[in-house]
């Protein structure tokens, strides 16, 4: 139990996050392989003749339930003897579903150069995955949390009913041709622009959706086990690899 406790932490747990990957990187002016995806204008006026990448990660895991105290993660980072790791977490117990979302990103062998000091060029492809499960009950969640043996007795030899959870994730890769050229450049005014095109090739999509999913919470006193019973299931579920729909069946 307290592995899955564990689990379901690091499952949950708040990054920061922004709208853009790489930022910092992707801001630099000496790393136009990052940027281009922020703004291909980057490959203009470059600090390289010629730039090539073999391959980079990027991961990205948000929640609107769980996160990390920033001032106890730095002390812990710096002073970690003695400190428990669940301390730095706390929960938003507030009694409305919760959403994960997920992505990840390769990005795989690219190259840029420079065609002149006023335009550039790159070839650039990536393949990257997006997930996200939706409508999540708080109260299971709470339950989870705190550990099915050590939660109120009242609590217990209850249903939970999880109407609305839907969980969909998909991949795909992409290919691209970028260009970026300097416009205007007269000292203290100077502008420059550029484009992508790209080509797209799905990799896969899965979904499910569940309309009635119900869990009886069953504690025995005299042997202080907790069993979990699916007294209902309402779910569809279906997927596809974008060359044939595979399959889509219901679950009652």
């Amino acid at each position: 139990m307290k592995k899955l406790y564990t689990l379901s932490i690091l499952l949950t747990i708040t990054l920061s996050t922004n709208a853009q990957n790489y930022l910092g990187i992707s801001n630099s002016n000496y790393s136009e392989l990052n940027s281009l995806y922020l703004n291909p204008a980057n490959l203009a006026d470059s600090r390289h003749k010629f730039q090539f990448n073999l391959f980079s990660f990027n991961a990205v895991l948000s929640n609107n339930y769980a996160g990390l105290k920033s001032k106890q993660l730095w002390d812990y980072v710096h002073y970690p003897k003695d400190k428990d790791f669940e301390d730095l977490v706390y929960y938003l117990d507030d009694g409305k579903k919760k959403n994960v979302d997920a992505m990840a990103e390769v990005r795989l062998p690219s190259f840029m150069f420079s065609i002149s000091p006023n335009h550039g060029i790159s070839v650039n492809s990536r393949v990257r995955g997006f997930g996200q499960i939706s409508g999540v009950n708080s109260e299971f969640l709470s339950l989870a949390k705190r550990g099915f043996n050590k939660v109120d007795m009242d609590l217990y030899n209850n249903i939970i009913n999880n109407r609305g959870l839907a969980a969909n994730g998909h991949a795909f890769a992409e290919i691209g041709l970028s260009y970026g050229a300097v416009l205007y450049n007269k000292k203290t005014h100077f502008l420059k622009g550029g484009l992508t095109a790209k080509y797209l090739t799905g990799g896969g999509v899965a979904q499910a959706r569940n309309d009635n999913f119900s869990l009886d919470f069953d504690y025995n006193p005299a042997t202080k086990e907790v069993t979990l019973l699916t007294t209902k299931v309402d779910m569809a579920l279906g997927y596809t690899d974008f060359d044939q729909y595979k399959d889509n069946f219901t679950y009652k």
